[in-house]
């Protein structure tokens, strides 16, 4: 998930998987990178080859994909139809 914001002096660009943002400084022409936390995208890559190589359950299952699924298609829809949708009326009454 990333985020442009563009201003009078510059622009900035956030990037929420990756946990970084990049400022470019129009004023002093200068670009500032800076890292707040560990990059997610390369810890779910070490995960899934940890998992292939111990026979392991990944950290986060297809499950939890799912969820985040339904959760999503929930947010859109309630959007799209300005009103609260619950997660059931996503899954079309099938449980899970």
């Amino acid at each position: 998930m990333t985020m442009s914001i563009f201003g009078e002096e510059g622009m900035l660009e956030v990037d929420a998987f990756k946990q970084h943002h990049l400022f470019c400084n129009d004023k002093e022409n200068k670009l500032e990178e800076q890292t707040w936390a560990d990059d997610m995208d390369q810890a779910l890559v070490e995960d899934f080859i940890d998992c292939v190589r111990t026979n392991r359950e990944p950290s986060i299952t297809g499950i939890d994909g799912l969820r985040t699924l339904e959760a999503v298609k929930a947010a859109c829809l309630s959007n799209q139809e300005n009103k609260p949708i619950t997660i059931e009326a996503i899954r079309g009454g099938v449980s899970i």
